[in-house]
């Protein structure tokens, strides 16, 4: 009989325990779906921000081209005086 008790007793403990355990566990799932949003938000702007930067990177390099290009029109405008200035010599040595 005593030891129906104190199985009994014990039974109750663990049930304790475990209904402890569960409300615990359940505080936890919480946090974790808490922790789940904010680190998919986290992630959503992390995007966000990578999406920018490569479209200010794309438009920075657009720019490079375009202050580029009167550097290279420059260049080409040089080698063709140059031509020009040899072809009026030999013209002038035809005449």
């Amino acid at each position: 009989m005593e030891e129906s008790m104190q199985t009994k007793e014990r039974v109750e403990v663990v049930s304790s325990e475990i209904q402890k355990l569960e409300k615990q566990l359940t505080v936890l799932k919480a946090e974790q779906a808490t922790l789940l949003d904010t680190l998919e938000q986290q992630i959503e702007r992390v995007e966000k921000a990578t999406s920018e930067l490569e479209q200010t990177k794309s438009e920075l390099v657009n720019s490079h081209t375009v202050l580029a290009e009167p550097n290279r029109i420059f260049a080409i405008m040089r080698t063709y005086h140059s031509r020009i200035i040899t072809l009026c010599e030999d013209v002038k040595f035809l005449e």
